[in-house]
């Protein structure tokens, strides 16, 4: 068995109110990392995995059948952009929506909402101002909402 050396860092997070403590422990083999460059790395790790879990659950990344590497790229381009930009337009409504607690699943029901407006609006025997202004315009949004 061969010496290996670790550079462990230990954080411990302690909860505002209620003093609960937790721990979290990263470590690494490379010994010239400092331990704010590991807790950057390891939070850059996760956030790479919460990217790749979004694109698979949310826009289809897991459901290609591609083989052909130009396929392939393509859909995994397509997948990780249109992850992005919904994570850009999620920001803008948690503001305009006035809900911090929004997910990717509430801006979807958000536009999916707007389409079945849309739909409405174009129908010859439907008043837009009476819907605009109705209770029944906000229960559109909530169909299959999560947070809102």
């Amino acid at each position: 068995m061969t010496n290996c050396l670790l550079n462990v860092v230990v954080m411990i997070h302690i909860h505002q109110l209620t003093q609960r403590q937790s721990r979290t422990v990263v470590f690494t083999n490379d010994m010239n990392l400092d331990t704010l460059t590991i807790i950057k790395f390891y939070a850059l790790r996760f956030q790479i995995e919460f990217n790749f879990r979004d694109a698979k659950q949310y826009f289809g990344l897991a459901d290609f059948k591609n083989y052909k590497q130009i396929q392939l790229t393509n859909a995994i381009n397509i997948a990780f952009s249109i992850t992005t930009i919904s994570k850009l337009i999620l920001e803008k409504y948690k503001i305009l929506l006035n809900c911090p607690t929004m997910g990717i699943i509430d801006l979807k029901t958000v536009f999916r909402s707007q389409k079945y407006a849309q739909v409405l609006l174009n129908n010859n025997n439907f008043d837009p101002d009476d819907f605009l202004n109705s209770p029944q315009f906000i229960n559109i949004a909530r169909l299959e909402a999560i947070h809102i």
